[in-house]
């Protein structure tokens, strides 16, 4: 394991300043009443998303052609649901930024066409 002083020094943007606000009494509460429910659910999901998977995939050759059709879209709409709530309880919020950048500096006036 690296050491603090080390770890710092290799990755300074990645340094934490205001550790020593910290207090180990205020992450007990919630290290033993929410984590355990969170990763419960989280750990529950994972299996959820096994077992449908495995039940959609019933009568498909798996490895010998391809998942298409009605399971396809069942096995997605599965995956993304039960990743949303995995995301949710990870207590993480996510966005998505449209960026329009205009690369024909790079690649030419016609770069779109091509």
């Amino acid at each position: 394991m690296v050491a603090n002083e080390e770890r710092d020094s290799l990755f300074p943007a990645f340094r934490r300043l205001d550790s020593h606000n910290w207090n180990f009494w205020m992450f007990v509460p919630g290290a033993v009443t929410v984590f355990p429910a969170r990763a419960i659910i989280s750990c529950s999901s994972l299996v959820a998303i096994m077992c449908l998977c495995k039940i959609l995939l019933i009568g498909h050759r798996i490895g010998k052609e391809p998942i298409v059709g009605w399971r396809q879209k069942a096995i997605q709409f599965v995956y993304q649901k039960f990743v949303r709530i995995i995301i949710f309880m990870s207590a993480v919020g996510m966005k998505k930024h449209v960026v329009e950048y205009d690369y024909s500096e790079y690649l030419g006036k016609d770069y779109l066409k091509t």
